[in-house]
């Protein structure tokens, strides 16, 4: 895990501060944010973009064999997730990853304007998404923020995931793996 962590996070810099040209026009600091009321709701659509996302490229990796076994079989050694392995992927998922994470900002940066500021408060709470769903721990709320709210699938949604290979393909929301038919219905575990 700490080897794809590190090269992951090796080439993520550099391609951050080589686009901050592009950033600076895409998201200029003096744009205004989404207004504080309508947060709550610009996120929850940037997580649908976003998932929408994630699970149309991690279905395909799962269901594609050379894709798999070339790109996403490494993150799956991990059958026990915990925190560091939301890195733990190869390169190219890392990118498919961002790409579904900026649909939203740059859609609303688009439309309406979006500061820096904005976008990087958004990276994070994805990125804490992705860390909350691998820890391995069902923390009771408002530890775990995304557990508890509705159609939000959890960390035992994705633990499920990396236990059985197959079903629960959407990052976030388990509403996704519900319409598609890919929710996976397991046992509770014991205790």
């Amino acid at each position: 895990a700490k080897r794809m962590v590190v090269l992951n996070f090796a080439w993520l810099l550099p391609a951050v501060l080589a686009a901050s040209p592009l950033l600076r026009l895409l998201f200029p600091s003096d744009a205004q944010p989404p207004p504080l009321a309508s947060a709550p709701f610009t996120a929850l659509a940037w997580f649908v973009l976003h998932d929408l996302s994630f699970y149309c490229y991690h279905r395909t990796l799962h269901e594609v064999p050379w894709l798999y076994a070339s790109v996403h079989k490494p993150h799956h050694k991990f059958t026990a997730p915990f925190a560091w392995t939301s890195h733990a992927v190869h390169p190219a998922e890392m990118a498919l990853q961002a790409a579904g994470a900026m649909a939203g900002p740059l859609l609303w940066a688009r439309l309406y304007g979006l500061p820096v500021r904005a976008w990087w408060c958004w990276l994070a709470l994805v990125q804490a998404q992705g860390v909350m769903d691998h820890s391995g721990y069902d923390l009771p709320a408002p530890l775990d923020c995304f557990g508890m709210l509705p159609g939000f699938g959890g960390t035992r949604f994705h633990d499920d995931h990396h236990r059985y290979f197959t079903g629960n393909y959407a990052a976030a929301l388990s509403l996704i793996d519900d319409l598609m038919g890919t929710r996976l219905r397991v046992e509770p575990r014991g205790g």
